[in-house]
């Protein structure tokens, strides 16, 4: 038995395809051109400005504050590091503890600032902000956490800005 082919207009999906090609090859590589900021990046307080020095190659400046921000078991946040604003962001890191208070967590920025009146100069802001799990029910729970803001963590801050401008 002899079942009639269906005809296919494929005109359409032609016209849709080559529209479609020549708009793929202007995509760019660049993560800070197609991302966009993390949704719970909160404003940091707390900053601590190092003094102004001398960086030939902003690259190596770049991925020297990347691994000075993940000292200590932190990771980089992909979706709020950005190279374009030059600010480097981590994921919090939580430390859960059995009792109201005792538990917190932390988040690290690196901010640059170039310095004009000095040829290849920077500064590096850094700043660690800290939270506190209220919850009294189940602190060991990292879903029913309730976070409250607590003071900066201002030590941490500083010893990431040395060890950056050091380097």
């Amino acid at each position: 038995m002899c079942y009639p082919r269906a005809m296919i207009d494929l005109r359409p999906l032609a016209v849709a395809l080559a529209l479609a090609v020549p708009a793929a090859g202007c995509m760019s590589n660049s993560p800070d051109e197609y991302s966009w900021p993390a949704k719970d990046l909160p404003a940091p307080e707390g900053w601590i400005e190092s003094g102004p020095f001398r960086c030939d190659d902003f690259e190596v400046l770049w991925e020297t504050a990347k691994a000075q921000a993940c000292k200590g078991s932190f990771r980089i946040d992909d979706d709020a590091t950005s190279r374009s604003t030059c600010r480097v962001v981590t994921t919090w890191k939580t430390d859960l503890a059995v009792s109201k208070n005792a538990g917190k967590r932390r988040r690290r920025f690196v901010d640059f600032v170039e310095q004009k009146d000095l040829k290849a100069g920077w500064k590096v802001r850094v700043s660690t902000m800290m939270q506190r799990n209220v919850d009294i029910d189940d602190p060991l729970n990292p879903v029913s956490a309730e976070w409250r803001s607590d003071a900066p963590d201002v030590d941490d801050a500083e010893r990431v800005a040395y060890l950056i401008e050091a380097q």
